[in-house]
C-alpha cells in the first residue's frame, strides 16, 4: 500500500519519527523499564501529533551495533 492509499486527502504528507531508546537485547540497553520507553514514546508521539504530523514511525536506531537478527525482547517491546 502506498502512501496516496493511506494518506487520501493529504497531498504531501509528513511523518513523523519516534525514536526509542536501546532496548533489551541490545548492546547499549541502560536497563529502563518497560514503562518507562512506552512513556517516552507515547510523550514523542503526543508532541508530533500536536505539531500536525500525518502520521508516526517508529524505530529502534538507538540498537546499536546493528544486528540481522531479530531478538524476541526487541519485537517484544516494540510490539508494545
Amino acid at each position: 500500500m502506498g502512501l496516496k492509499e493511506i494518506f487520501i486527502s493529504v497531498k504531501k504528507p509528513i511523518i513523523g519519527m519516534i525514536h526509542l531508546p536501546s532496548l533489551p537485547g541490545s548492546y547499549n540497553y541502560q536497563g529502563q523499564s518497560l514503562d518507562s520507553i512506552k512513556d517516552q514514546a507515547l510523550a514523542d508521539a503526543q508532541k508530533l501529533a500536536k505539531s500536525g504530523v500525518d502520521g508516526l514511525l517508529m524505530q529502534n536506531a538507538n540498537d546499536r551495533p546493528a544486528s540481522l537478527e531479530v531478538c524476541l525482547e526487541k519485537a517484544a517491546y516494540m510490539s508494545v
